[in-house]
């Protein structure tokens, strides 16, 4: 499903990514033949599977177990460059295994000096790999993380940008981080 989904970044080789989808798909479709069940986060996603698989995959949304993970006023939480966050702290969080159009990254970082002017106290926190996990990598070699930076970076004072934090993705990370968040 990972075509053409956004104009902002058209298929430049639609040989080649037709050639790509269909191997990705390969995976699911030799393991169907032999799986008893199937998985999917959304209805959408499970939608698109032919039959006969499609009656064999239980929709199971994959998100945050807000039962288990919730405000915490007592929590304190002190990221690697000495900065301590509570539940008093402003966080804009942006948590994803990577940093890539795929995920949104390109749409929050456009966000970001808006959002910025509007929070003036708020502290952004970026958590995620420069890698990609299923779209290209940018054309010229720099990371989808240093592309969007470099375009939003004028749009802000100094001031601002040195308001963010990067985070390695650490499961004790993740877990304080969406125990403080206010924003």
């Amino acid at each position: 499903m990972d075509i053409d989904f956004n104009p902002e970044f058209p298929v430049t080789d639609p040989e080649g990514n037709a050639c790509r989808i269909r191997m990705k798909n390969l995976n699911n479709m030799l393991h169907f033949e032999i799986a008893d069940a199937g998985l999917s986060p959304t209805q959408w996603q499970a939608s698109t599977f032919p039959e006969p698989f499609r009656s064999k995959i239980a929709v199971m949304h994959d998100g945050i177990d807000t039962r288990l993970v919730q405000p915490d006023p007592d929590v304190r939480f002190a990221l690697d460059d000495g900065t301590v966050l509570t539940c008093k702290d402003e966080v804009l969080p942006f948590v994803n295994r990577n940093l890539e159009p795929y995920r949104g990254f390109h749409i929050f970082m456009r966000a970001l000096p808006e959002l910025l002017r509007q929070r003036s106290s708020a502290r952004v926190l970026i958590v995620g790999s420069e890698d990609v996990s299923y779209g290209a990598r940018p054309a010229d070699g720099v990371s989808w993380k240093q592309r969007f930076s470099d375009e939003v970076r004028p749009q802000m004072n100094e001031e601002v940008w040195s308001r963010w934090l990067h985070g390695e993705w650490k499961r004790e990370l993740i877990g304080n981080l969406f125990r403080i968040c206010s924003i």
